[in-house]
């Protein structure tokens, strides 16, 4: 049986909402992309949307004990100050959601993309921080308020995960003390600590031991 990758739409009409809401999840295609973006922007004008936001993350080298940080862009000043959007300054090669957002603007139709800045050392696991950073940000642009204990939940147990990695990895924790430094430094503008380099870990190896760790089935519950 082939499974093909699909995007689905969502409608909601919330009454406590103050507008309607198109909810759209996909896969990013490999092929064609000028033709899936007239696709969309056919959805958008059929349904006479008035309002476009993308939602992502980015790999960026951040800890992961502290707040996720959100970057982006947004069409005009005004949307930018709602959004409280820290402007990217990434350049370089795109992927279908800049692509989109460009058909947006060339549209007339005002935009906004809120990106999460996750650790690069966890890059291939399902981040519940980085997930909660981005609905919290879209529902005060909305004025919206929702139960998120579920992505609570799951953001302490993601966080004592990795805390057990780095009980027993003297490199792995000297890593994340360097990233904390660097974090400190651009956000409240201090010197961080000086670190030799030799003594951090491989990158790549570190990222493969906590992927395996995180992989690791949980144990068994105690039957007495």
């Amino acid at each position: 049986m082939i499974s093909w990758p699909a995007n689905e739409f969502f409608l909601s009409q919330d009454p406590s909402l103050p507008r309607d809401i198109i909810v759209g999840i996909g896969t990013e295609p490999h092929l064609r992309w000028r033709a899936f973006t007239e696709l969309i922007l056919d959805l958008v004008r059929r349904c006479e949307v008035s309002m476009a936001i993308t939602l992502g993350a980015l790999l960026a080298e951040v800890p992961h004990t502290r707040p996720i940080r959100i970057t982006g862009f947004a069409s005009d000043q005004e949307l930018r100050a709602r959004f409280r959007i820290t402007p990217s300054r990434y350049e370089g090669p795109t992927g279908i959601v800049g692509v989109l957002n460009n058909a947006f603007r060339d549209a007339d139709i005002a935009t906004a993309s809120v990106w999460a800045n996750v650790p690069h050392y966890i890059s291939s696991l399902a981040n519940p921080h980085a997930t909660m950073a981005l609905l919290r940000r879209v529902f005060d642009f909305l004025d919206w308020q929702t139960d998120l204990e579920e992505f609570e939940e799951a953001g302490r147990q993601f966080d004592a995960q990795l805390a057990d990695i780095l009980k027993g990895n003297a490199k792995a924790a000297r890593y994340l003390k360097e990233l904390e430094a660097k974090d400190r430094e651009t956000a409240e503008d201090e010197a961080p600590e000086p670190a030799l380099a030799d003594e951090l870990p491989n990158p790549a190896e570190l990222i493969r031991e906590i992927e395996q760790f995180l992989r690791k089935p949980p144990p068994e519950p105690s039957q007495n």
